[in-house]
């Protein structure tokens, strides 16, 4: 039977990759960001309104 490996460090365990659900609410957080850049809305408040980076929202803007 192989061997289970264990976490010394108790933190580690939240540094894993993001899970699939975290990964597509960030995917539709970031859907949702372009639909209001394009209506106008300024990247300041969406970044604040949506929790994603204000230089993440700007790169959208600028796609």
């Amino acid at each position: 039977m192989e061997d289970v490996k264990y976490a010394d460090d108790k933190d580690e365990i939240l540094n894993q990759p993001i899970s699939w659900e975290e990964k597509t609410k960030k995917e539709e957080k970031r859907k949702i960001a372009t639909e209001l850049l394009r209506e106008g809305l300024s990247s300041d408040v969406i970044a604040r309104v949506t929790d994603l980076e204000q230089e993440e929202v700007r790169a959208l803007n600028n796609q």
